[in-house]
């Protein structure tokens, strides 16, 4: 930390924040006896720590006194009260610099024989960001598509856009979300939300994937007094099942490929699996145990 001119370093505050910041300086180096600290009524253990440092320390701005550097360490809500009595601390090289949140800069620039400029303005404000959307159903493998996602946003009145095309959303860039989005299978889902005042969410990002449905073996598992029709289903459009009936496990390698409903006699342990659908993971392994009642 050094002075932008020949000017010190002045510090408007040496509460919590002005403090930690004088603290900083002393810490990296900076020579107390560079630094002026402008508070009525520092604590006692900052007055230590000026002391300590051969810090200069005045209850109000010196006559006389032009800043290199001007930092103003004190709460938004006494901004205004503080500003007129250290505006002399202020000259054509001092930068100022300001920690509290919510205040507007207005500045003008004049001279002699020239009409002043128009007052520039700007706030400055502590841009918390809006919350990141979110996805429902969440992402990840399911057994059929399109799937319908609603996304939501816990920051009231944001804004959202959403992409599926890979591209990250941003205020200019994607569709603004208006109500659920098909995505198909494979496609990410990126969704971003905005509001005036506040800093973009991050990007939500999903990834939507098959899985195949777990086959439906019926009848139930249980206890059969003699032979029964066993069906097998699988909700997944075009995928294919293959079955066991001797307490193997099946896979698009082994087993019987399901065509219609087959006879079984108990004691016996009908497995299948799913599989063979355009995108889709194999299915998990559905099993159905099938007893003789005594």
């Amino acid at each position: 930390m050094s002075s932008a001119s020949s000017g010190p370093i002045v510090l408007i505050g040496a509460g919590n924040m002005g403090g930690a910041m004088l603290s900083g300086w002393l810490k990296s180096g900076v020579a107390g006896s560079s630094i002026v600290v402008i508070d009525p009524g520092p604590s006692e253990q900052m007055m230590k720590t000026i002391n300590d440092a051969g810090v200069t320390h005045v209850t109000s701005a010196p006559a006389g006194l032009t800043a290199g550097v001007l930092f103003l360490a004190v709460k938004p809500q006494v901004m205004d009260a503080v500003l007129p009595p250290v505006k002399g601390t202020v000259g054509s090289e001092t930068v100022v610099v300001s920690v509290a949140a919510g205040k507007t800069l207005k500045a003008i620039a004049f001279k002699s024989g020239l009409t002043p400029s128009a007052v520039a303005s700007g706030l400055y404000s502590v841009a918390n960001p809006c919350a990141t959307p979110a996805f429902s159903p969440a992402a990840g493998a399911y057994p059929t598509f399109p799937k319908s996602i609603t996304i939501t946003c816990a920051t009231s009145g944001a804004t959202m856009r959403w992409t599926t095309d890979g591209s990250s959303p941003s205020q200019t860039h994607g569709t603004v979300y208006s109500g659920p989005v098909s995505v198909a299978i494979g496609q990410t889902l990126k969704a971003i939300a905005y509001k005036t005042g506040l800093a973009d969410s991050a990007i939500a990002s999903g990834l939507y994937t098959g899985k195949t449905a777990t086959p439906d073996i019926q009848p139930p598992s249980g206890l059969y007094s003699g032979g029964f029709n066993v069906t097998i289903t699988c909700s997944t459009p075009g995928s294919t099942i293959k079955y066991t009936k001797d307490g193997s496990t099946p896979s698009p390698t082994h087993g019987t490929t399901y065509s219609g409903a087959f006879a079984v006699l108990p004691y016996v342990v009908v497995k299948a699996i799913a599989f063979g659908a355009a995108g889709y993971a194999n299915s998990e392994v559905a099993t159905n145990v099938y007893d003789l009642i005594d």
